[in-house]
């Protein structure tokens, strides 16, 4: 399957010890061009409750094929190869993709 920038997916995300995974959506950070295979990846939680300085929330949510509110935990990225996705869930409107990206690559400054 062909993914693109902001497309919501489904993965196996890895606890941050490596110990397991657990199964629950990904936002698409790269382009697609810039390499087919690899994905650039961040997670996504639905519990809103938990605010972290790095979480952006998802304003439409239900559009975006999601079953919750959720937020994009900006600072939990890693690569996946594309075989790994379970499944596409949705995809992000350019309202809710910038301040995530924005979000994101104020990380590096």
């Amino acid at each position: 399957m062909t993914y693109k920038q902001g497309d919501i997916i489904l993965i196996p995300f890895p606890f941050s010890d490596l110990t397991g995974n657990k199964k629950r959506p990904a936002l698409i950070l790269n382009k697609p061009n810039v390499n087919k295979q690899s994905l650039l990846i961040c997670m996504m939680i639905s519990s809103v409750h938990r605010h972290t300085s790095s979480d952006i929330p998802i304003l439409e949510w239900n559009e975006a094929g999601l079953l919750k509110p959720s937020v994009v935990r900006v600072n939990k990225i890693f690569t996946i190869d594309g075989s790994m996705v379970l499944k596409r869930l949705g995809c992000l409107n350019q309202n809710d993709f910038k301040p995530i990206l924005s979000k994101f690559f104020s990380l590096f400054e």
